[in-house]
């Protein structure tokens, strides 16, 4: 499965990142935050499914300097 994070700051897309996951039916995996200004962040996670994306959900945060 191939997963897209988008990190936004400010409402707008800062960075983007994939990330490949072996089919289990149970995976966890740790990636570490990019995320090198202060304030409000949120990751957008999307699975790829080549014709479509499928919105997994969001994370939000605050980065304080």
């Amino acid at each position: 499965a191939r997963i897209i994070l988008a990190y936004s700051r400010n409402k707008r897309i800062r960075e983007t990142q994939s990330i490949t996951l072996d089919s289990a039916f149970r995976y966890r995996t740790w990636k570490k935050l990019v995320t090198d200004r202060p304030g409000q962040w949120t990751v957008h996670i999307f699975q790829d499914l080549g014709d479509r994306d499928i919105d997994l959900g969001l994370v939000s945060y605050t980065v304080n300097e």
